[in-house]
C-alpha cells in the first residue's frame, strides 16, 4: 500500500504574497532615504559655504593691510599679489554669494609711562621700574599720521538659496580683524 505524503514546497500564490508585503514595507524606507539625501545635501551647502567665506577671510588675513579696501566689497578685488574672488560663485548645483564689508576701527588705550629718567632705572629689570602716576590715553583714530588707524573689521557674508526648502534665503556670517604693527 502506498501513502500519499501532500507535496512539500512553496505555492506561487505564497511568493506573490510574499513579494507584495516585501514591496509595501520597503515604500517607507524609501522615503526615509530621500528624508536623509535631502538633509546629506543641506550639509554639505553649508559645509561648502563655510569652506569659500573661512577661504576669503585667511586670504584677507594674508593680504597686505594697506592693499584691503574699506567699504562693502562685492566683486573681486585685487590685493597685489593675488585677486580675492567675491560675488557669485557656483559649487555643485548651488550659487554661492560672498561679499565683504571692511571698516577700519579706532584703537585707544591707556597706559603709565615708565620714568626712564630715574638712575637706578634698568630696562631689563621690571623691579627697577618706577611708573609715572598719570594714567596717559593713546587713540588709534586717525587724527593726525602718528595715530593712524591700526586695525581693519573684516565682516564676510556668504549667502544662497536652499530650492528645497521653497527657496528660501540661507546665510553664514564671520568676522575677523586685520592689524597694522608698523608704521
Amino acid at each position: 500500500m502506498r501513502h500519499h505524503h501532500p507535496a512539500k514546497g512553496i505555492t506561487l500564490l505564497e511568493i506573490m504574497f510574499a513579494v507584495i508585503i516585501l514591496a509595501m514595507s520597503m515604500i517607507p524606507i524609501a522615503g526615509v532615504m530621500g528624508v536623509g539625501l535631502r538633509g546629506t545635501s543641506k550639509d554639505f551647502r553649508n559645509l561648502t559655504a563655510v569652506q569659500f567665506l573661512e577661504g576669503t577671510m585667511r586670504q584677507v588675513l594674508a593680504a597686505d593691510y594697506a592693499r584691503v579696501p574699506t567699504g562693502a566689497l562685492t566683486t573681486p578685488v585685487n590685493l597685489g599679489t593675488f585677486s580675492l574672488p567675491l560675488g557669485d560663485i557656483a559649487s555643485g548645483g548651488t550659487t554661492f554669494n560672498l561679499s565683504l564689508q571692511v571698516t577700519e576701527e579706532t584703537v585707544s588705550m591707556r597706559y603709565r609711562p615708565i620714568r626712564v629718567d630715574l638712575g637706578s632705572f634698568v630696562a631689563t629689570n621690571p623691579s627697577t621700574w618706577v611708573f609715572d602716576g598719570t594714567p596717559s590715553t593713546l587713540a588709534f583714530d586717525n587724527s593726525n599720521t602718528m595715530q593712524a588707524y591700526r586695525v581693519k573689521r573684516i565682516q564676510g557674508l556668504v549667502t544662497w538659496s536652499e530650492y528645497e526648502l521653497g527657496a528660501q534665503k540661507r546665510e553664514i556670517r564671520m568676522t575677523t580683524f586685520l592689524t597694522r604693527v608698523t608704521e
